[in-house]
């Protein structure tokens, strides 16, 4: 296939039109070669991960860890036509993400070989391209065979995007200009400026770098600087320029400024480039926590894995910028990319709408997680789950982790939201058996240090007494401590400063809307043991916000993910750690965190009031809240009124019986909430909604639908499971999900089952116009809605 001719600018996208099929390893065909007939493959634009579009199967390899999906080998290929007039230009890919084992051939011969799946990586093929026209191929080869590779689903392909780059043989290096904001405050501050310029000409060059700072298409302060570049050389700028009344960058006010350089040569741009950053002061205080622009900010974090529901882990802008708007309606002010370098369009989102990040390396260094849980080494003699990443990235850390390192630090250092960098998560080398976790993770800070001074390095320690005891939390700027709060006070007597890199969520409702009250007798109700579990998570949250010196905490997790799925085998193929489901809809959790982490007031009542065939039986109802007091009624009578404790939840024992389950809340003495559950009839109609009203034209935009099904009163019907067949007029239906981790059917179809009576529905157009959505569910009427398309 042609594309048609390439532009002379930097950062093409390349993202449309290519073939792609899969094999098995031994069917497989070389398929690099210009001339291989690549005609019965079908086409496929990326962002694309292969895995979540194929039937999840109890037999595939990834097994539950990777969510039963199918994995193998995949072959991606595209011909394009450089322009006539390319002449020496240098012509380099840019890839966003493969997962994994990567090989990119460029007419024939391999330009690029990149293993890791997360890592973003460029490759010259300025000595490979045809440059008179003939059409040139690129053929990407991607390994994801040996399973299980991973400890939770990572998706399978081209799953980021990718650019095609065109520059003079004088340009700026990949990742080559750097911004640092060494002074701050509100009467001025100093932008650093750091440019790398690379002459690949064979010549010296005398060339001109104009800097520009610029707010709102304003110029607030500019440069120029001369410089001469050896032949085949590269040659360091460096300005520091100072800006006044800056407009700083915050949680609440995420103001960005860009920042545009370019190279002039004899009063000709020969390449440019522009960067987004922001004016803020970063720092983590031994007894302040973690200060932004000079005042300690609570990290009110959530560790999030990079797939999003039915998408798989392809990229999607819109999809993400939702799931933040989600989490930033529970308070959320911090993510911890868990456990890899993220999407770089992540951070772009972060930036921009004020999202604080831990931005994380690595799962594993030289240990195989796999091999070190079955010989017990850090589970006291406890046997893993055979599905544990057997194939993960410990393979290739000896060659690759510098490099991994060096890409990682340097494609992100310039997001203001990246506050602090994370080296790894619960690595076994951390352990007091194995010594020489210290010396690795000695030498991973210093790399991550040499490439970016101005930011803390931390590491997810999962195993208290080694790293305290060893000295492995010496090594690292701040210690990361996962499920361990009890010991903060005792750490922050010794000096350290303290994130907690992974703390508890409620686990115990594993699926959103669900409550399996009656499986058991009462001394084994889940009721009881899901106390437990609210009062570790009340616990936790109570130590990190009532001591100044704790910078923060990230819950596990923010979404439910594909993968992981604990003890449960199939058909579970997704996690059930989530405060919010993978289509987005929050749990009951996530009112808990509402009241303590936002203004707003809260009164949530929990399980719904649907026990058919229970009458008579107890039930415990709570309350999740940021009132003082909350008196429960059942059908208008007084349970009694009952005083929350501070990060506490109310509960009542009550007898079930039909009707209405209702709650007032009080603030010093005055009501100023109530709510209700009620119990519900059959779902007599739908109703369909759309999160946005406009999407744009070019088939990546999202509109999500969100259906529920209601009763004669306009309640939502707990119990429904009917399947609802979503169609789309002017558009499709890009996927379908309803945050069931037992759903095993097509999640990129049009038809899914309702769980606890919504599911939703994802939209998408290239088309301009009017694109109307339907849902349709037997024995109930149709509901539609309309989504401007521009």
């Amino acid at each position: 296939m042609t594309q048609g001719t390439i532009a002379l600018i930097r950062g093409n996208n390349f993202d449309s039109g290519w073939r792609f099929t899969t094999y098995a390893p031994e069917d497989e065909k070389r398929s690099e070669a210009p001339a291989f007939d690549d005609s019965s493959w079908r086409t496929v634009d990326l962002p694309h991960d292969w895995s979540i579009e194929a039937p999840f199967a109890a037999d595939h390899p990834s097994q539950q860890h990777g969510g039963y999906v199918a994995c193998g080998i995949g072959w991606y290929r595209k011909s394009f036509v450089l322009p006539a007039d390319i002449g020496t230009r240098r012509v380099v890919f840019e890839f966003d993400g493969i997962y994994m084992a990567a090989e990119v051939f460029l007419n024939g011969s391999r330009v690029a070989y990149q293993p890791c799946g997360y890592t973003s990586f460029h490759c010259d093929v300025s000595d490979h391209v045809h440059r008179d026209g003939t059409p040139n191929t690129v053929a990407v080869r991607v390994d994801n065979s040996l399973q299980p590779s991973s400890r939770w689903y990572t998706g399978s392909g081209i799953y980021r995007n990718v650019r095609l780059t065109i520059t003079d043989s004088l340009h700026l290096g990949q990742w080559g200009v750097t911004v640092t904001t060494p002074e701050v405050s509100e009467k001025r501050a100093v932008v650093k400026v750091s440019v790398a310029v690379q002459n690949d000409h064979t010549v010296t060059k005398r060339y001109r770098v104009n800097i520009a700072v610029i707010h709102k298409s304003a110029r607030a302060a500019e440069t120029v600087i001369e410089q001469t570049a050896n032949k085949i050389s590269t040659s360091m700028a460096e300005a520091r320029i100072s800006v006044d009344s800056p407009k700083l960058w915050d949680i609440d006010h995420p103001e960005l400024y860009t920042l545009l350089v370019e190279i002039i040569e004899n009063g000709t741009t020969v390449d440019s480039m522009t960067t987004a950053f922001g004016i803020r002061s970063i720092a983590f205080d031994i007894d302040g926590g973690f200060l932004l622009n000079g005042r300690s900010v609570k990290m009110k974090g959530v560790c999030m894995h990079h797939d999003n529901g039915c998408l798989g882990a392809a990229w999607n802008r819109s999809a993400e910028a939702r799931r933040i708007r989600i989490l930033k309606g529970m308070g959320v002010n911090a993510i911890r990319t868990s456990h890899n370098p993220p999407a770089p369009g992540l951070l772009d989102l972060c930036d921009e709408m004020g999202m604080l990040v831990m931005d994380e390396a690595f799962d594993e260094w030289r240990m195989n997680k796999y091999r070190t849980a079955m010989q017990g080494t850090h589970t006291a003699g406890k046997q893993a789950h055979p599905a544990l990443a057997l194939y993960g990235y410990s393979r290739f850390f000896d060659d690759w982790h510098e490099k991994d390192t060096r890409a990682f630090v340097r494609r992100d250092r310039n997001h203001p939201s990246v506050v602090i960098w994370s080296i790894g998560n619960e690595i076994p080398e951390q352990g007091r058996s194995l010594p020489d976790g210290i010396a690795i993770g000695r030498r991973l800070v210093g790399i991550v240090h040499e490439e970016d001074s101005t930011r803390a390095v931390t590491c997810g320690g999962m195993f208290v007494h080694f790293t305290r005891d060893d000295g492995f939390n010496d090594i690292v700027d701040v210690a990361g401590y996962n499920y361990s709060e009890p010991t903060y006070a005792a750490e922050h007597t010794k000096g350290r400063l303290i994130i907690g890199s992974e703390t508890s969520s409620h686990k115990l409702v594993h699926k959103r809307g669900t409550y399996p009250l009656f499986e058991h007798p009462r001394k084994h109700n889940r009721s009881t043991l899901a106390e437990e579990s609210w009062k570790i998570a009340e616990t936790s949250l109570a130590i990190t916000m009532e001591n100044k010196y704790a910078a923060g905490l990230f819950m596990w997790t923010g979404f439910d993910y594909i993968g992981e799925t604990g003890t449960y085998t199939w058909p579970w193929r997704s996690s059930f750690y989530g405060i919010v489901d993978t289509a987005g809809f929050p749990k009951d959790s996530y009112h808990y965190y509402r009241a303590h982490w936002t203004n707003e007031t809260v009164l949530h009542l929990m399980p719904h009031w649907n026990w058919e065939g229970h009458e008579g039986s107890t039930i415990t109802v709570r309350c999740l809240t940021n009132c003082d007091e909350v008196e429960l009624c059942i059908n208008g009578k007084s349970c009694g009124r009952k005083k929350r404790e501070p990060y506490g939840h109310l509960t009542w024992d009550v007898c079930y019986e039909r009707g209405t389950c209702s709650a007032k809340g009080y603030r010093s003495g005055k009501e100023i909430a109530s709510c209700e559950i009620r119990t519900t009839g059959a779902p007599v109609r739908m109703e369909l909604t759309a999160d946005r009203s406009t999407i744009t034209a070019d088939g990546h935009d999202i509109s999500y639908l969100t259906a529920r099904l209601l009763d004669a009163n306009g309640s939502v019907v707990p119990a429904a499971d009917n399947d609802i067949t979503f169609t789309a007029e002017g558009g499709r239906i890009a996927g379908v999900d309803n945050g069931d981790p037992e759903f095993v059917g097509n999640l990129r179809g049009n038809t899914i089952p309702v769980l606890a009576g919504m599911c939703i529905a994802l939209a998408a157009s290239d088309t301009p116009g009017t694109m109307t959505i339907q849902a349709s569910s037997a024995g109930l009427p149709d509901a539609s809605v309309a989504v401007s398309v521009r």
